[in-house]
């Protein structure tokens, strides 16, 4: 269970996709935010957390720009 509020969670994930719209290297981006929090003293469950909000948002835009599928 993350110890950061959701809040908290939801603001660094807002961050991190930030981060992710400037460069050519999303993955990389992200391992970047990511090592940000943990230096910040972020325990690993809200990492977890933040990452998985990320990668959610990411998922999206990957199947939305692959258009509608009719299967």
């Amino acid at each position: 269970m993350p110890s950061q509020p959701s809040a908290a969670i939801t603001a660094a994930a807002s961050r991190c996709l930030a981060k992710l719209s400037l460069g050519d290297a999303p993955l990389l981006a992200l391992a970047e935010c990511l090592g940000e929090l943990r230096e910040l003293g972020w325990d690993q469950d809200s990492v977890n957390a933040v990452d998985f909000a990320v990668r959610q948002v990411l998922k999206e835009l990957v199947h939305a720009e692959e258009g509608p599928t009719f299967a």
